[in-house]
């Protein structure tokens, strides 16, 4: 009787030597697969439409939000460009830029909703979708009404204010300095509205001044005096580029144009001319504060964007309503027909399925969307797997594990 129970127990241990590595190596890579395909899945919460914008190390896609119920909004999506994705400087300064931009909740500052990885593990933010042209496009359409430049710079200067006081305030959060306040990251929106976005070069105040300015922070052109020198900073140093920003609204004219590509290189700051030299009929009080911005030594600058918000309301173009003046003069330079692309018209639901977002129209210029899992590996440029496909897969998985269970314990009856 022992004999026959030690020979049934060998014959099980030669069976189970020969079975189980098979049957834990299928195991092992079903649930590999499972990683990949929640990375699709997550991704696949926004479908995107076309490209907005590309810079130097990331690129600004529009892009669909989907929820439950046919939920679906527009969002701006900044994701590491491809060939930069294993620079761990970039990866750094959009994790940076997730971390401090969260936190923050102002009118005129463009909000941060989200912060992932896609199937490649290339870092990517959602942020709010501005629906509108950026302050570059606006300036280049020709002249404005004085009260114009006074109503955007007044937005500006209101979240620069936020983001510059917030520990002053006991907001329990730190202060921040933008670095890199250009026309391009001032974004205006059809309905008026004025938005400080770009925070990728941001830096964090401590007990009031900033480590020290990197060299390679910044736009040429828009540059203050001490980021030139790489010297710490504070928010006075964004003042310096409002006030770059105010002159330009006002000469319709580059203040720095053609200047050297090295960040570093001695930039003459001194002598600057007066925007009444560039176009005539610039109001003298709005001129004064331009030029008062634009003082070399930053502490005969306004000391806060209050400050200097409030010698701007006492100028004597300030307009009743600039918002909805402004959203007239985009109307107007900007007529809806001529809106470019995708821009004008709304993100396209298909009418058999609420749940779901279309892609965008066939274009030469369109980007192709988030990758889909084939094997467990990233396949670039095709689409990303319905979430019929992820529920496929996610039942497949369990069945496979339960058959799996029952073929061990049918063996175990057998013998």
């Amino acid at each position: 009787m022992t004999t026959d129970l030690t020979l049934r127990l060998g014959e099980i241990g030669t069976v189970l030597a020969e079975k189980m590595p098979r049957v834990l190596d299928a195991t092992v890579l079903l649930l590999e697969s499972l990683a990949p395909a929640v990375d699709a899945a997550r991704l696949n919460r926004y479908s995107i439409q076309h490209q907005l914008e590309v810079g130097g190390h990331a690129e600004v896609l529009l892009g669909v939000a989907r929820g439950a119920d046919g939920f679906h909004r527009p969002v701006a999506i900044k994701r590491v460009k491809s060939d930069l994705a294993n620079q761990e400087r970039f990866l750094a300064m959009l994790a940076a830029e997730a971390h401090h931009v969260s936190q923050l909740s102002h009118p005129n500052v463009v909000s941060i909703l989200d912060f992932e990885f896609d199937p490649e593990r290339r870092p990517y933010l959602v942020m709010e979708y501005v629906d509108g042209v950026n302050l570059e496009k606006f300036i280049a359409t020709g002249p404005l009404p004085h009260s114009v430049p006074i109503f955007i710079v007044r937005e500006l200067l209101s979240g620069l204010g936020y983001i510059h006081g917030a520990r002053d305030r006991g907001q329990g959060r730190d202060g921040l300095v933008h670095c890199d306040v250009t026309p391009r990251n001032v974004l205006l929106s059809w309905e008026g509205e004025v938005k400080l976005a770009d925070f990728g070069v941001a830096q964090v105040l401590d007990v009031g001044t900033t480590v020290g300015a990197n060299a390679g922070a910044g736009t040429r052109g828009y540059l203050s005096p001490e980021q030139a020198r790489c010297e710490g900073l504070d928010g006075r140093s964004d003042l310096y580029a409002v006030g770059i920003v105010l002159w330009e609204l006002l000469a319709l004219h580059r203040l720095r144009a053609g200047l050297p590509s090295d960040v570093g290189a001695t930039i003459t700051f001194h002598a600057i001319r007066r925007p009444s030299e560039y176009q005539q009929g610039v109001p003298a009080d709005l001129e004064a504060v331009a030029m008062r911005l634009l003082t070399y030594d930053r502490e005969q600058r306004y000391q806060t964007a209050e400050l200097a918000a409030h010698d701007l309301m006492r100028c004597q173009d300030v307009p009743r309503d600039g918002r909805a003046e402004l959203a007239h003069l985009l109307e107007e330079r900007f007529p809806r027909t001529h809106r470019e692309g995708l821009l004008a018209r709304p993100p396209r639901l298909p009418s058999n399925d609420p749940r779901t977002v279309t892609g965008p129209e066939t274009s030469t210029n369109a980007l192709p969307r988030p990758m889909a899992q084939e094997n467990g590996q990233p396949r670039t440029g095709m689409p990303a797997p319905k979430r019929w496909r992820w529920r496929t897969r996610t039942c497949f998985v369990l069945f496979a594990l339960l058959l799996v269970l029952a073929a061990i314990l049918a063996l175990f009856v057998s013998l």
